[in-house]
């Protein structure tokens, strides 16, 4: 059975990558020296811990404002299609116009919360908007 060695490689870009080489005997003339491992600089270590904060911070607020988004588009639009998929059910359920219109219109309420919480919650949609408006 043949054994394998795992050699580090190094490449130009400091990109450390691993790979599975059969073992090589030192004596002969193809013997290759495996490169020793070197570690990055500080500064580069410090400068992708900061990016990757960074783009943490940025996922864990656009998961954030799709919680809301889903939660507000749930809570105006579940009652419209809950009554919709009832009625036809229930013969002694008869609600009263004024009950069917307040329930199609908290589900059309829901398309102008939208634009107020993504203008909240999201900076570029904030900037964005202001530009719209003519405010900066």
């Amino acid at each position: 059975m043949a054994k394998l060695k795992l050699v580090c490689v190094t490449q130009a870009e400091e990109q450390t990558s691993l790979k599975l080489t059969p073992p090589q005997s030192s004596t002969g003339a193809g013997a290759v020296a495996a490169a020793p491992l070197q570690k990055k600089p500080s500064g580069v270590n410090q400068f992708i811990e900061e990016k990757q904060k960074i783009s943490l911070s940025k996922e864990r607020r656009a998961a954030r404002t799709l919680c809301i988004i889903m939660g507000v588009f749930v809570i105006c639009w579940l009652p419209f299609f809950l009554m919709y998929v009832i009625l036809p059910f229930c013969q002694s359920c008869c609600p009263s116009d004024k009950f069917k219109n307040f329930i199609t219109w908290l589900g059309y309420i829901n398309s102008g919360l939208n634009p107020v919480i993504y203008t909240i919650f999201n900076l570029d949609y904030r900037r964005a908007f202001k530009r719209l408006l003519g405010m900066k």
